[in-house]
Order: structure tokens, then C-alpha cells, then sequence
């Protein structure tokens, strides 16, 4: 047998003389000899099962080690194994602490005595370990009587005073709030039942007799008032001691919060009836064998069964379809093992013999984690095959429509063409496979790919852009053309995509190319026309020259920061540029006079509007220039000329025309008068902002000037 030893031994003789002794008596020793203080107490904790000492060493002694051990081992076995000792040396070692003393002339006794030591220390160590599990047994009980609600009791028969408390558990207390002298009072725990469930309560103290049980379950009220649910335990024994012969023994289980929850789900089984009532299609339970044990009136009516028939008992199997009938037991076996539950569709078959298809969700019903049936809710998909019917012969039709259009259809989706009709490959020379085999972007333009590319991500996310655009593509044979698209953002096989029609514009864009050089052409000769007809205007006025270049400057400038298109304020320019060409006709002593005029010179120079616009009114320019140059000289509130006009009446470009013109012209000199400056113009328009000129004219001018730094050129 192993044994760990640490001897405590100065003689190497002396313990192999030890050794050997252990190993006659049969053990097999695994050991450690020390012979000094520091070397026992390094060795101490290395799990010895016994230690065999020397009384006198030259540095170390017996007694000494026997103190050290039992301050940290109580209960390991210590043998003083050494020469002839006085009988008060073995007397002390014995009240130390030590098992045994065996001398050395009497090493014959010493396995004996090893063996009885270690038999004597393994039954203490259980002895202890009993102990201290009954110890925690009992400390584990007091604290689950104190913490549970649950609690047992015993009542002892007194007699024509019936039953009696006899003792009962701390839980009670903990639970109902009373006080042992409280519950004493009262001779039995049976007060704190509920008054209406009194009589049920306490009918087995009457009505027990020996060997019998009873279980029920009633309503107890706590001293705070809280009402709580109980089941109650009792059984009835024989017992000589008390006085009526009897005894009741009784647990006591707090069963609130099932039944709560029982509440709440008669509550939601109820709901779940109602709920399945309202529903027009077929909601049902089975049993583990497929019969029908619930359906709902709508579900049972849409099979053309009356209640009865259904309470007398049908099997789903029977209302299912022959040809799918191993599909649905299979579909079964798949529900009440736990696979998975997608939905499936079946036939079903109505009492008539109609059949209808329906499409299936169920799901196993569980008690206790075991499979006891199977719930489910049938729709009766009839409408929706029909229009997969009908969707299926719609796509036959549009795909011969697609198929035979006059313009490329595509789509497109994760970068891909995912379909192209036949047109696409007339177009480009490639083939439909070809253009399905490779990005989408390999086919356009390289100046073209980053716009199209972007267009195609941002439909994609929804964002809101121009649904028409172009250009251009590249032919198999490597010819360009320029094509339209048109595309609008639909979702293919379940995913977003593009969808696009695109048309051949390459001869429509050559056209345009040359309308375009003819129109730059056209528009080149009316800037020289206008040019001829404001040099004319000025020639005959020096005084005011240049005078017409400044207010199309500005009303240019005046122009843009408004928001106008480009086309407007192009048109707006050209008219300030000849907006006094009427003034042709005013002779050149007036124009150039040096003082005030009079009434009727004033007179004829207002005429110089119309005759403008008498002028210009049969040149077909692209802009109505003929209207602004006449208005040009209308105010806001009607005090103008020639034909008074108000406010929304005057053209926009004729509003901006004049107060770029009343601007100019105090600016600079006159014939009549020396310039009064940018400061006095501007007072002068701010002055009348909203009277005579249009308010937000007159603030996009004073924003020119005043925060972009706008300056005439003279």
C-alpha cells in the first residue's frame, strides 16, 4: 500500500531502519527525511499522511515538530519513533498532541501501529466530514425555510377542540406576515385562509381519518392584505400521543404565480379564439394523429361542414388533396420533430369535392417540450394563382411586345445587363450573350462611363434625377453612336434594378450638331446687329456714350444674381445694349443740350420707347427685346411711359433694365448736369424700393454693389 512519510531523523541509519520496517509491514513508502526547523516546516504542505519523528536531534527535536504540525494539522498522525525516553517525556508528548510512541528496539510494532494510525485518521476525517455536512445540511434548511414560501406543518388532534398547531416552519411567517404568538392564538394556520374559501379549506380537519390524504388548492389573505393562491397538502396518521389519537402532517405550496399565469393564458386563449373567429381563413389544431381537434366557424364553413360534423370528428388527411397527401404527412413529421416550419402549399378538398389551393403555416404545439399536435392557419390562395396565371400569360405578351420594339430594352442590376431584347444587338453588333457577359460600362463611351455610372447607383438608391439623358455608346465594329435613355428604378427576381429603354439618336445628334453651327452662326450676326444699332445710338449722342454697354453690364450682372437662366440674361444684355435705339429719331441739339429741357422737348424724348420698340418689333430675335426695350421706362406703381403699366404687367427684364438705367445715369455725367454718383444712385433706388422699382431688383443690385464689389467699366 502507498503511503507519503516525512520522517523527522538526524541518523540516515536510523531511517532506513524505518524504511525497511514500513516496507516488511507491507506499505510502500514515498518519503522525505529532514533533520533541521527549516527543512520540516519547507516540507510541511506536501499532503504527508504521517509523520515519524526523532525525540532529539542535534538541531531540531520531536517535540518541537509535533508543535509546529498540529497548529496547522489537528488530525495528522504523529509517531514518536526513538531510544529510550523517561516516562514523563512519553507522558508529555502524549498530551502534545503525539498518536504513538514506538521505541527503537520495538520497530517490530511499527507497521501495526502506522496501519492503525492512518485507519483511526481516515475515520475521523469522515466523522468530521459528516459533521460538517449535517452542519450545512441544517444550515441550508434554516435558510430555505426562512427564504421559501413554501411551508410544512404538523397538528396534533386535542380532542372536542379539534386540531392544533404543533409546530410549522418559518416560512409561513415569512409568507403571511403573522407572528408565532399571533399564529398561537389562533390554535391552527387555517385563520389566514380567504372567508369565502373557508369552509372548503378546513372540511379535511373534519373529515381525515387515519391513513388518508387530501390536496386542494383555496385563496389565503396575508396580515398586509395581499391575496395569494395556495395548494394545501394534509395526511392523516395514527399517533398515541395526542389526545385524539391523530395527526395532521402538511405542506403548503404558494402557487400565485401559476396561477397568474394560468390567467393570462386563459386570457390568451381566449383572445387567440376570438382572434381566429374574426379571420376568414382556416385556422386549426390537430392531435400528434392529424384529428382536427379545433377549427374556426369561417374555416370549417369555407369546407362546406357544419359544426356538428366537425365535432363528430375529421382528420386533416381527409381534407387533403390524394395527390399530396404523402406531402402533407410528411410535412407533418418534418413539424413535430422541431425542422423547419416554411410555408407549403397544398390542395384541399371541400365536401362537395371542389378542391382549392391553400397555402399552410403551422408549427408544432408543445407541453412540457413534447410534441403533442400540430397548429396552423390555411390561405386560400385560389385569387393569387389566378394572377400568377394571368401574370405568367401578361409576361408571354410583353415579352413578344419587347421582343418586337423599335428601341433597345434593357436591364440592369449589380453592374450587369440581365436582360436585353433583340434590338440591342441590331444596334451594337453584339450578341446577347455578349452583352450579358461583361459590365455594363464596357459598352459607353469612355467620357460617358463615370456619368452613366453614377446616374445608374443614384436610381438605385432612390434619389430623384432627370429620367432622359445621352450618350453615347460603342459598337462591336468600334462606330459610336449616340443613344436616349430612359430609365426608371423596378426590382428583378426580388432585387433592385434599372429599367431602360434606350433610343438612336446618332442622326437626330448630327442634325443637331449642324443647327447647332447654323444657330451660333445666327446668333453671331445679331450681336454684330445689335453692336451696329448701339454704336448708331451713340454716335448721335456722344454725350451719353457708352452710356447703353454700362446698363447691359449691369442689368447682366442684376441678371445672374436673380437666378436667371443663361438664355434670359443673354437676351437681357442684348436689349440693354440698345434699349435707347429709339432716341434715333430725337434730333442731336436735344440730346446734347446743356440745360433743363422743356415740357415738350421732355416730351419727345420719351417717345424714344416706342419708336424703339417700333424699330426692333419685326426682327425675330429669340427673346421678346422689342417688349423690353418699350417697357423699359415703366415704374411699379404705374408712373411711368409710355404705357403706365404695374408691377407683375412689366416684363422682368424690363424691371432689371430700369434700375440698371436710372443707376447709370446718375452715375456718370449728362449734357445737363455732372454725375452724381454711385452713392446717390443707389439712395435713390433703395429710396424707392417697392414704389417705383421691383423690390427684389433693387436688392440684388444694392448686393452688387455693396458686397460683391461691382464696379462700371468705362
Amino acid at each position: 500500500m502507498k503511503i507519503k512519510v516525512q520522517i523527522v531523523q538526524d541518523s540516515v541509519a536510523d531511517t532506513e531502519l524505518v524504511l525497511n520496517e514500513l516496507r516488511r509491514a507491507g506499505f510502500d513508502p514515498e518519503w522525505k527525511r529532514v533533520e533541521t526547523e527549516s527543512e520540516y516546516l519547507a516540507q510541511l504542505d506536501q499532503g504527508w499522511e504521517i509523520i515519524l519523528a526523532g525525540y532529539n536531534l542535534p538541531e531540531f527535536n520531536g517535540l518541537r515538530a509535533l508543535q509546529l504540525l498540529r497548529e496547522r494539522e489537528p488530525d495528522l498522525p504523529f509517531i514518536f519513533v526513538s531510544g529510550a525516553i523517561g516516562e514523563d517525556k512519553v507522558v508529555e508528548a502524549m498530551k502534545a498532541g503525539a498518536n504513538n510512541y514506538i521505541r527503537k528496539d520495538q520497530l517490530s510494532c511499527l507497521g501495526l501501529a502506522v496501519e492503525r494510525e492512518l485507519y483511526d485518521a481516515k475515520e475521523q476525517r469522515k466523522r468530521k466530514q459528516m459533521a460538517e455536512a449535517q452542519c450545512q445540511s441544517e444550515k441550508r434548511n434554516c435558510a430555505v425555510s426562512r427564504l421559501s414560501s413554501d411551508f410544512a406543518y404538523s397538528c396534533i388532534h386535542a380532542g372536542d377542540d379539534g386540531y392544533v398547531m404543533d409546530w410549522i416552519t418559518d416560512a409561513f411567517f415569512t409568507l403571511t406576515g403573522y407572528s408565532d404568538a399571533e399564529l398561537r392564538e389562533q390554535r391552527c394556520w387555517l385563520f389566514v385562509s380567504h372567508p369565502d374559501d373557508r369552509k372548503m379549506a378546513t372540511q379535511p380537519l373534519h373529515e381525515l381519518k387515519a391513513g388518508e390524504s387530501d390536496t386542494r388548492e383555496f385563496r389565503i389573505v396575508t396580515k398586509d392584505g395581499r391575496l395569494l393562491y395556495i395548494m394545501s397538502h394534509m395526511e392523516c396518521q395514527i399517533d398515541p400521543k395526542a389526545h385524539g389519537g391523530l395527526r395532521l402532517f402538511g405542506t403548503v405550496q404558494d402557487i400565485t404565480r401559476r396561477k397568474q399565469a394560468e390567467g393570462k393564458l386563459a386570457e390568451s386563449e381566449r383572445r387567440f379564439r376570438q382572434l381566429s373567429e374574426l379571420l376568414p381563413q382556416l385556422v386549426f389544431e390537430t392531435d400528434i394523429s392529424g384529428n382536427l381537434t379545433f377549427s374556426n366557424l369561417n374555416g370549417i364553413k369555407s369546407l362546406g361542414y357544419s359544426l356538428e360534423e366537425f365535432q363528430a370528428g375529421i382528420n386533416i388527411f381527409a381534407l387533403i388533396s390524394p395527390e399530396d397527401r404523402e406531402k402533407i404527412k410528411t410535412r407533418l413529421k418534418e413539424i413535430l420533430s422541431g425542422s423547419e416550419t416554411a410555408p407549403r402549399e397544398f390542395q384541399l378538398i371541400r365536401k362537395d369535392g371542389g378542391k382549392f389551393p391553400i397555402l399552410m403555416h403551422a408549427d408544432a404545439i408543445l407541453e412540457g417540450g413534447v410534441p403533442i399536435g400540430v397548429r396552423g392557419i390555411a390561405f386560400d390562395i385560389t385569387d393569387r394563382k389566378r394572377a400568377e396565371e394571368e401574370l405568367r400569360e401578361s409576361e408571354e405578351k410583353y415579352r413578344t411586345l419587347v421582343e418586337n420594339a423599335a428601341e433597345v430594352i434593357l436591364i440592369a442590376q449589380d453592374g450587369m445587363l440581365k436582360f436585353v431584347n433583340s434590338v440591342a444587338s441590331e444596334i451594337t453588333g453584339y450578341s446577347n450573350q455578349e452583352l450579358r457577359s461583361s459590365p455594363f460600362l464596357e459598352f459607353i463611351h469612355p467620357d460617358d462611363r463615370n456619368m452613366v455610372g453614377e446616374s445608374y447607383l443614384k436610381r438605385l438608391k432612390g434619389n430623384m434625377l432627370l429620367p432622359r439623358y445621352e450618350f453615347r455608346l460603342i459598337c462591336k465594329d468600334g462606330s459610336i453612336k449616340w443613344v436616349e435613355i430612359t430609365a426608371v428604378k423596378v426590382a428583378w427576381e426580388g432585387k433592385p434594378a434599372t429599367l431602360n429603354f434606350l433610343s438612336d439618336i446618332t442622326e437626330r445628334k448630327g442634325a443637331e450638331e449642324n443647327l447647332a453651327e447654323t444657330f451660333g452662326s445666327l446668333r453671331t450676326a445679331i450681336g454684330g446687329i445689335i453692336q451696329v444699332l448701339s454704336s448708331i445710338t451713340e454716335k448721335r449722342d456722344p454725350y451719353t456714350a457708352g452710356h447703353q454697354r454700362r446698363v447691359a453690364d449691369l442689368a447682366r450682372a442684376i441678371g445672374q444674381e436673380m437666378g436667371l437662366t443663361a438664355n434670359r440674361v443673354e437676351g437681357l444684355q442684348m436689349a440693354g445694349m440698345i434699349h435707347d435705339i429709339g432716341k434715333v429719331s430725337v434730333p442731336a441739339e436735344i440730346l446734347s443740350k446743356p440745360t433743363l429741357l422743356t415740357e415738350i422737348e421732355y416730351k419727345l424724348i420719351q417717345t424714344h420707347s416706342q419708336v424703339g420698340y417700333d424699330i426692333i418689333k419685326t426682327i425675330d430675335f429669340s427673346w421678346p427685346i422689342a417688349e423690353m426695350i418699350l417697357q423699359h421706362h415703366e415704374r411699379i406703381n404705374g408712373s411711368g411711359y409710355p404705357n403706365r403699366l404695374k408691377g407683375e404687367e412689366i416684363l422682368v427684364e424690363a424691371r432689371i433694365l430700369a434700375v440698371s438705367d436710372i443707376v447709370e445715369a446718375m452715375a456718370f455725367d449728362r449734357p445737363y448736369r455732372p454725375a452724381q454718383g454711385i452713392e446717390a444712385a443707389l439712395e435713390e433706388i433703395e429710396k424707392n424700393k417697392g414704389i417705383l422699382y421691383d423690390p427684389d431688383v433693387v436688392s440684388a443690385c444694392l448686393t452688387l454693389f455693396r458686397e460683391k464689389s461691382f464696379e462700371f467699366k468705362l
